[in-house]
């Protein structure tokens, strides 16, 4: 597994859909999906692939000047229960303290 910080929006974009897609019965509402796929191209956003296959993405949103959280993450459920999410995870925290302070986390019910 590769872990890579894409910068440019439209590989984004391209990511965050393709994930995304191969998640619906979680990001059903397209609505919904949309939004987090046109907000990605605007923020740091890291990618887990296993050779030039996608494997997940997770994107970092700031919402104060000290604090940060995890705008949205997905894996592909092929690569579910491997290691990941995890790996991810700690290239975001790894990203997050180099500029701030507290990782905030929301959950939705």
């Amino acid at each position: 597994m590769r872990l890579e910080k894409i910068k440019d929006s439209q590989t984004k974009v391209k990511i965050v859909k393709e994930v995304l897609a191969d998640l619906s019965e979680w990001f059903g509402l397209s609505e919904s999906t949309e939004s987090y796929v046109n907000e990605s191209k605007d923020l740091p956003l890291i990618v887990a692939r296993d050779h030039f296959e996608i494997m997940g993405f997770i994107t970092l949103k700031e919402t104060s000047d000290d604090v940060c959280e995890i705008h949205c993450m997905g894996i592909k459920k092929e690569y579910h229960r491997k290691g990941v999410g995890h790996s991810l995870f700690e290239a975001f925290e790894k990203l997050a303290k180099e500029q701030y302070e507290y990782i905030q986390v929301k959950t939705v019910e």
